[in-house]
């Protein structure tokens, strides 16, 4: 069973600011590819939520690999006994410093 998935206002802005990018310098069929492998993978995740490791950058946190240059973290809210939903907290840039990447 798949669980609901969140994104944070952090995320949101990314994926905007993203999409943006790749309209601008790379064309529509760029977006496409781009808006297609991200969605396969919040499909994964929505379906089994720990099949990506943990962040090594902040416990709870997770990390899954979208692109070679993009990285979508994401927590997994749990009640006692069984996951609720993800929370969806940012798309990194991973050419970036980390110390920019706000969890």
């Amino acid at each position: 069973m798949a669980v609901t998935i969140r994104w944070s206002p952090q995320a949101s802005d990314d994926l905007e600011r993203i999409i943006n990018y790749l309209e601008n310098n790379w064309g529509e069929k760029s977006v496409k590819e781009f808006v297609r492998i991200l969605d396969q993978k919040i499909q994964a995740i929505a379906q089994m939520p720990e099949m990506y490791p943990a962040s090594n950058i902040k416990e709870g946190v997770r990390r899954c690999v979208i692109t070679k240059h993009n990285a979508l973290y994401y927590r997994i809210t749990n009640n006692e006994v069984e996951i609720e939903a993800v929370e969806i907290i940012t798309i990194f840039d991973v050419r970036q410093d980390l110390h920019k990447l706000k969890l």
